[in-house]
C-alpha cells in the first residue's frame, strides 16, 4: 500500500499525483457513495421518531425525503461548513516554530519505559540488536515451554525464577543506564 501511494520504494515526482488524485478523487467519491448508501437505508428502514401521548394515530408517521430530510442534511452541512472554514480562518492551527537549519535541536530522549530498549540499540550492532530484541520477545511467549524444559533438564524447580530475577535486573540496570547518561 505505502509502494503504491508513493509510487515507488521512495519519495518521487509520482508521489504527489498520486496523493492529488486520492484527495480530489478517491476520497470525495468514497464519501459521496457512502452518504448515498446512508440516505438509502434511511429511506428504507425510516427514521425513529418520538412519539408522544397526544399523538394522533391518523397523522403520518414519516417525513417525506423532498423537501424535508434533503433541506435538513443541506442545512446543518452548510453550518459545519461555514462555521469551519471560519475557524480556519480567524483561529488557524499553527504547525509549531519555523525550522532553523543553523541550530541543532537536541537529542530525541524517549519515554522511561523505552530506555531500556534505546540502551540496548546503543550497546550493541543494528543488527544483533534488533534480532536479540525479537528473540526475547519469542522466549517471553513461549516461556511456558522453555521453563517446563529447563524444570526437567536442571531438576530444579526455581531455575525459571532465577532467570527472570536476572532479566529484572538487567533491565533496571539498564534503564537505569540510560537514565543516567546526559543527552
Amino acid at each position: 500500500m505505502k509502494r503504491l501511494l508513493l509510487g515507488g520504494e521512495v519519495y518521487s515526482a509520482h508521489t504527489l499525483p498520486r496523493l492529488y488524485i486520492l484527495h480530489v478523487v478517491i476520497l470525495p467519491a468514497s464519501l459521496i457513495i457512502l452518504l448515498a448508501i446512508h440516505i438509502t437505508l434511511i429511506r428504507l428502514h425510516g427514521i425513529t421518531e418520538f412519539q408522544f401521548e397526544d399523538h394522533l394515530e391518523q397523522a403520518p408517521q414519516h417525513f417525506d425525503f423532498f423537501p424535508d430530510h434533503l433541506y435538513t442534511e443541506l442545512i446543518i452541512g452548510l453550518i459545519l461548513m461555514v462555521t469551519l472554514s471560519a475557524l480556519a480562518t480567524l483561529q488557524p492551527a499553527g504547525l509549531g516554530p519555523k525550522g532553523d537549519p543553523l541550530s541543532t535541536p537536541e537529542i530525541i530522549k524517549p519515554e522511561w519505559f523505552f530506555f531500556v530498549t534505546f540502551r540496548w540499540l546503543k550497546l550493541f550492532s543494528i543488527t544483533f540488536a534488533v534480532l536479540s530484541m525479537g528473540l526475547i520477545v519469542a522466549a517471553m511467549v513461549l516461556w511456558p515451554w522453555f521453563d517446563a524444559l529447563l524444570r526437567r533438564v536442571t531438576g530444579r524447580e526455581d531455575a525459571g525464577a532465577w532467570i527472570g530475577v536476572a532479566a529484572v535486573l538487567l533491565i533496571v540496570g539498564l534503564t537505569l543506564w540510560e537514565a543516567a547518561v546526559a543527552h
